[in-house]
């Protein structure tokens, strides 16, 4: 009985250690079609821009491509790979897809986020207070501008974060948010208006004191604008520092 045992737990431990096997052999097979076709798009998009090159969009190159990439993956893994049952293939098949489809929902929503980052950038949006909301929950540091719509002072604080906007780092969002019925819920703190913040992954490290004081427009843009500047070359500062820290863990890596 025990002999029995022991030839069923081992036989259940081949058979997980066979599909974690075909697991990983399928998401290498994947990536490594998804990588090819990643540089077939480049190189024909280097290619239209070639003036020394007819610049076809037809498109066969990319498909040949992919068609021998995956020849030759397929190849490969019928010269390795034992012999196997047609529904082990099917379930191997079935793994496959479902592997490149969440592969290819990932990208697709990375390359969507970062166009929608190129969008903003260097811009000045006005946001409502739900949008806002959302935007504080992100990981791009903020400058917040709060105002009344209706305020003679806010708008000399626009006037300058608008121009600010186009020369801040291009991680960080310059916004202005109206609160007409006083500061948002979410920052409770704020007990004048106008104000200016800086929020970073959902916390105030900066605000600007005293610019609810300030009467003279000129005065106030000026306030506004050194306060904006400083903090901007801060962000900067610290946005340089982490780029050199990635790069310094990837090298160790």
């Amino acid at each position: 009985g025990i002999s029995m045992l022991g030839s069923c737990c081992e036989e259940q431990e081949a058979r997980e250690a066979e599909a974690r096997s075909k697991h990983r052999a399928a998401v290498k097979a994947s990536e490594a079609r998804l990588l090819k076709g990643d540089l077939l798009r480049q190189h024909a998009f280097n290619t239209l821009h070639d003036p020394e090159t007819c610049g076809c969009l037809c498109g066969e190159c990319e498909e040949d491509g992919d068609g021998a990439e995956e020849a030759s993956v397929g190849t490969q893994g019928t010269a390795a790979a034992p012999q196997s049952s047609d529904s082990d293939d099917e379930d191997d098949d079935e793994m496959e897809a479902a592997i490149v489809r969440k592969m290819r929902a990932a990208r697709l929503a990375q390359l969507q986020g970062a166009a929608a980052a190129r969008r903003e950038a260097g811009t000045y949006q006005r946001l409502d207070e739900a949008a806002l909301v959302d935007r504080l929950r992100g990981e791009a540091p903020i400058v917040l501008h709060l105002a009344r719509s209706d305020s003679i002072t806010s708008a000399c604080i626009d006037k300058r974060l608008a121009a600010a906007a186009s020369t801040a780092p291009p991680q960080v969002r310059l916004v202005r948010c109206s609160a007409d019925d006083g500061p948002p819920a979410v920052l409770p703190f704020v007990r004048r208006l106008p104000a200016l913040l800086v929020v970073q992954d959902g916390a105030v490290t900066a605000s600007a004191d005293g610019l609810a004081d300030v009467r003279e427009p000129r005065a106030l843009e000026d306030a506004a604008e050194s306060w904006v500047r400083d903090q901007l070359a801060r962000l900067a500062v610290e946005a340089a520092a982490a780029d050199s820290e990635e790069e310094g863990e990837e090298c160790a890596e």
